[in-house]
């Protein structure tokens, strides 16, 4: 409820990684987040509340081609580490935002691979995708 998708854009990037960022409605309770990719596979996300700046590092483990697992760093500032408070708000809002995006990640890739799956040109919202798709193409063609 406090990052809609419809507000997300891709910010226009040089070099190899990518930032995305996603705008909150509630501009009184939270600050902007924004995800970033450092490719291939180096991820982050961060907001930039005055009071509370929160890094979350992802450390991906590529498995094989189609798997891979993922460990959540979330990191703040030594100030906050203190108030149990705060950190317990910050790590609820990270699994309130992966408990919703893990089974919509899994429905595309079911999609993906089922028969009736057609490749198709990717949405306005999907800026990060295309240009991660075309850093997979150079350096396969490379």
């Amino acid at each position: 409820p406090i990052y809609p998708h419809a507000g997300t854009f891709s910010e226009k990037t040089k070099g190899q990684y990518t930032l995305l960022e996603n705008p909150s409605v509630d501009e009184q309770a939270s600050a902007n987040f924004w995800v970033g990719l450092v490719f291939p596979s180096t991820m982050f996300a961060m907001t930039r509340h005055p009071d509370a700046p929160v890094v979350g590092w992802y450390q991906m483990e590529i498995q094989s081609f189609d798997q891979f697992r993922l460990h959540i760093h979330v990191l703040v500032p030594k100030n906050i580490v203190s108030n149990k408070g705060i950190v317990d708000r910050i790590l609820a809002t990270y699994e309130l935002i992966h408990s919703e995006d893990i089974p919509v990640c899994d429905g595309v890739w079911q999609g993906v691979h089922s028969n009736l799956y057609e490749p198709g040109r990717l949405s306005h919202l999907e800026g990060c995708n295309w240009k991660f798709h075309h850093y997979l193409r150079d350096k396969l063609t490379a």
